[in-house]
């Protein structure tokens, strides 16, 4: 009997659940060199310097959104000018090899409910890779099966530099 009550809690937990899922998309461009300079643009706020400092463990350069904040000051452009074609070829030169741009949107508990990152080159403007990553959740906010289904920050962004170092890797 205690077997079945405990599948029937199980189950009962398990049902209408949503599972924390990531999502990567590739373009398949033949690049010239490997990518190893990323530059973190500062609208991305602490998702894109979790992220970055997640791909340090990967081997990348990163540019941090405080230096990138500093460059665009120094430049006297926005990030919408700066991420402009023409300007990350001046970025290309200075050998940065890409630029990562993250939005994310905060839940009810402080988390993350999603997160998207795209990562363009600098030589050519071009959409390389895209992750988008969705938190998971179950039953009411804040009930048990919901917390036990919900991730923080720390681990989507391992997530999300995992899969993208993966994606660049190939």
């Amino acid at each position: 009997m205690k077997k079945i009550l405990t599948l029937f809690i199980v189950m009962f937990l398990i049902t209408g659940c949503a599972f924390v899922k990531l999502n990567i998309a590739k373009r398949p461009i033949k690049l010239d060199k490997p990518i190893e300079t990323i530059a973190l643009m500062p609208s991305g706020g602490i998702a894109a310097d979790s992220i970055g400092i997640e791909m340090l463990n990967y081997g990348y350069n990163i540019v941090d959104t405080a230096t990138t904040t500093s460059h665009m000051t120094r430049v006297n452009m926005t990030e919408v000018e700066y991420s402009s074609p023409q300007n990350l070829r001046k970025l290309n030169s200075e050998g940065v090899d890409s630029i990562m741009i993250v939005k994310s949107v905060q839940g009810y508990d402080g988390n993350p409910n999603s997160i998207t990152c795209r990562i363009i080159l600098t030589s050519n403007g071009q959409l390389l890779v895209g992750a988008t990553w969705t938190n998971g959740g179950g039953g009411m906010q804040g009930s048990i099966a919901d917390r036990m289904h919900r991730d923080g920050l720390s681990d989507a962004t391992q997530d999300i530099a995992k899969g993208l170092a993966k994606a660049l890797k190939n």
